[in-house]
């Protein structure tokens, strides 16, 4: 009977569209599950408004002076705004875009290594928190994990037996990923490396393949252009990246010290294989895939396209030109390391006799690595503004104003439609207590009641202005929830 069962099984495992539509399906529906459950949180509702917009070039523009990325994804939305507005409507976008990468890694892994390891790294992708955030988020971010695999994938087909289809399939992906994240112009900048020394390895083809390349890389090149005259410039300018004060970011950048360069190297890679996907086996797998190929000289562009856009990014965060750190702006690094994984997983499997060993680790790295998923699916999210909204609509009385500091605005403003005459904005004083105490005082010099809604706050700036001003006033904490806080000044 066991023995029936393993050959049924074995017959099954030989089937790439039952075990990969199997684990897509499986995918699926973890990221279709709480798909609207979280608020959207400041990020999220910032993209809402970029692209609500019934004008493309508002779109665009408002893309260019609010957002800290290339277009697409706030056109793609102002056209998902045409279907509906609800929480779930505006991110299936980026589900779809998930649901997507979980076959895309297959293709990606089937370039390298047989059907079992590659089902090993299409479940990775399927049930990683990463993967699972970013598919019920209103960020480019799930998009952006495809289409860096998708690149990759042609890539490979590209420089191994090369043809115009796959060239011309690699451009497109190339050209929306230039549209979409900045992070992929990195990628491919990295990847034209690989080009040339692949170029400089292939005697026989070597004409054939800069022509190619050259033609794709100059298309490449005018989305480059067009890029920056859209939105780069004036992101520049308005100084989004190392240059802001955006705090979760401020150890993605190396702070010029010698003794701190190793320690940023090794430890931000560290983070970057945790928020590819947890657990310690699961580096320990990587690692062992990046022993292995390190050793074996027919996977050479398999190692160098991992290593080379890693070790680009780390040096252009050594510049402060761009983080190198486990968050999204990294995540086009992740496609290789769930190659690495499936590498690792395919040689132990050479290597070890005892095949229930592997499969042992197998089952601890995705027992491990499923319950930060769980946790998260699970959760009322970063900045859950609705008890807010659902307070303020039950007790806010005729005359009342609204205080709404300047990051809650986004968020608040999607949710709460209703006595918008009465609603105040706080402007963008971050980093700067003083000017909101002047814009507090000017606004406590009436008489009415002043409802007072934080979220998303700088620094301890939601617990100075109410400390402010409990000095004066009498100012009592009505509701909190996660990130969010609801006051009354009496």
């Amino acid at each position: 009977m066991f023995c029936n069962i393993l050959s049924k099984l074995q017959k099954v495992l030989n089937k790439p569209v039952m075990v990969v539509g199997g684990i897509t399906i499986f995918g699926a529906l973890l990221r279709l599950y709480h798909l609207g459950f979280k608020p959207l949180w400041l990020d999220e509702a910032v993209l809402y408004w970029i692209s609500n917009s019934n004008n493309m070039q508002n779109v665009i523009a408002n893309n260019a002076s609010s957002n800290s990325a290339p277009p697409l994804f706030a056109i793609l939305i102002n056209f998902i705004l045409k279907i509906g507005d609800s929480e779930t409507v505006l991110r299936s976008l980026s589900w779809m875009g998930g649901v997507a990468a979980i076959p895309a890694i297959y293709f990606l892994s089937k370039q390298f290594f047989d059907n079992i390891p590659a089902y090993f790294s299409t479940l990775l992708v399927a049930i990683a928190l990463t993967q699972i955030e970013y598919s019920q988020q209103l960020r480019e971010y799930s998009l952006t994990f495809l289409i860096a695999t998708i690149i990759l994938t042609f890539f490979y087909k590209q420089v191994r037996h090369p043809t115009w289809y796959d060239l011309a399939l690699m451009t497109v992906a190339m050209v929306i990923g230039i549209f979409l994240q900045y992070g992929l112009a990195l990628l491919i900048i990295a990847l034209d490396m690989v080009c040339v020394i692949v170029f400089l390895c292939d005697k026989e083809n070597r004409r054939l393949l800069l022509l190619r390349w050259g033609i794709s890389q100059f298309i490449v090149l005018c989305a480059v252009i067009a890029v920056y005259f859209l939105s780069l410039r004036q992101q520049m300018t308005v100084g989004f990246g190392a240059t802001s004060k955006i705090v979760y970011l401020s150890d993605a950048y190396w702070n010029g010290s010698i003794r701190s360069l190793l320690n940023f190297a090794i430890s931000n890679m560290r983070n970057i294989l945790d928020f590819t996907f947890s657990g310690e086996l699961f580096i320990f797998v990587v690692v062992i895939g990046l022993i292995f190929i390190l050793r074996d000289r027919n996977n050479y562009i398999a190692l160098l396209m991992f290593a080379f856009p890693t070790i680009l990014t780390f040096v252009l965060a050594c510049a402060r030109l761009y983080p190198y750190q486990g968050a999204r702006q990294d995540i086009f690094l992740t496609p290789m390391i769930y190659l690495l994984c499936g590498f690792g997983f395919y040689y132990l499997l050479k290597i070890v006799q005892l095949r229930w060993i592997i499969f042992l680790i197998l089952l601890f790295i995705i027992m491990f690595g499923s319950k930060p998923t769980i946790d998260y699916l699970n959760n009322t999210g970063a900045e859950n503004i609705r008890p807010v909204v659902a307070t303020l609509s039950n007790d806010y009385e005729v005359g009342d104003k609204i205080y709404v500091y300047y990051s809650a605005k986004p968020a608040f403003t999607y949710y709460y439609k209703d006595n918008i005459d009465y609603q105040i904005y706080g402007t963008n004083n971050r980093g700067n207590p003083n000017a909101y105490y002047q814009e507090i005082d000017n606004l406590l010099s009436s008489n009415n009641r002043i409802w007072m809604v934080f979220s998303h706050c700088f620094a301890n700036e939601c617990e100075l202005i109410p400390k402010y001003i409990s000095e004066n006033h009498k100012i009592d904490l009505i509701t909190r929830s996660t990130g969010t806080w609801l006051y009354l000044v009496h």
